[in-house]
């Protein structure tokens, strides 16, 4: 007669079900706990990088007579000087046009690690670009409806610079400014914003590139917004793919970094009324000369 001692007892089916229905249980408590950790980690990495950012900036005028550097030369030196339009950055006319500045933001021989005569002004104290890039842009970057086909796909930035700070170059009224000290209200004045990488389109007018809220992405590191009713275009805006999902790409919000050092996230559908005339977000955090006075435009010319 054989020993009931020595049989082992195993799962039953019923029992193996049960086990698999709870650890399914707990993994669907569990992963969007952890989903939203993640995703607040890379929110902390983003507003870090736009510090350290900042902060390279605030050494670069430190060292330069509190004089902005060039906007399409602060990162990535892309300015070709065979085709600069003959002038001063100091004047009004003073307008560069740039080499490989299509989809410039993805393609890696722009990267100063890789190619260092395309250095910037701020290389000397970043050395690396990881600082100017958000981990949260990569995920959303490949919905990017303006990636040049002939430039492999490589993100290097999700961050540009505000146009109207190293150069006196005039939009209709607004004038930049060379110089930090110049700056009117450094709370309010955005340094670099995390720029869209395709179009937002108004929702009261038709859908096409030349209506569109914002008619230009993404490619160089010059931000320079427009609103509503300038003749010229929309220009560049502000980005949505923060605190919001793949599904909804245009609902959500953008880090800036402002002249005074904080970060925080924008909504460049956000608008305020000046002056009896209603301005989005974008455009309302670029001018260096804005003001808040009842009755007048946000921003001086003089």
């Amino acid at each position: 007669m054989k020993s009931q001692k020595n049989k082992k007892k195993g799962f039953t089916l019923i029992e193996l079900l049960v086990v698999i229905a709870i650890i399914a249980l707990l993994l669907s408590i569990l992963l969007p706990a952890l989903k939203k950790v993640k995703e607040q980690a890379k929110a902390i990495i983003c507003k870090n990088n736009g510090k350290q950012q900042y902060l390279a900036m605030k050494m670069y005028l430190t060292d330069n007579n509190s004089v902005f550097p060039l906007s399409y030369k602060y990162l990535v030196n892309a300015v070709d000087p065979a085709t600069v339009i003959p002038g001063d950055p100091t004047s009004g006319s003073y307008y560069p046009e740039v080499a490989n500045r299509n989809c410039q933001w993805h393609n890696r021989e722009m990267n100063p690690e890789r190619n260092p005569k395309m250095a910037g002004a701020l290389w000397p104290y970043l050395e690396t670009l990881k600082m100017s890039m958000c981990p949260t842009f990569a995920g959303f970057a490949t919905n990017s409806t303006h990636m040049n086909d002939g430039v492999d796909y490589h993100p290097q930035y999700s961050y540009s610079k505000n146009n109207f700070l190293g150069t006196k170059f005039q939009s209709g009224n607004v004038l930049g400014v060379m110089k930090e000290t110049e700056v009117y209200q450094p709370s309010k004045v955005l340094l670099f914003a995390e720029e869209t990488i395709w179009l937002i389109y108004e929702t009261d007018l038709p859908q096409t590139p030349f209506t569109a809220y914002a008619r230009y992405t993404l490619n160089d590191t010059n931000f320079m917004a427009r609103h509503r009713g300038d003749s010229n275009d929309f220009g560049d805006t502000i980005a949505t793919y923060h605190l919001t999902s793949p599904s909804k790409p245009n609902e959500g919000m953008g880090n800036t970094i402002f002249v005074d050092g904080h970060v925080e996230y924008s909504d460049p559908w956000d608008t305020e009324e000046v002056g009896g005339t209603e301005f989005r977000r974008s455009f309302l955090l670029s001018f260096p000369k804005r003001f808040d006075k009842n009755g007048g435009m946000p921003y001086r010319t003089n």
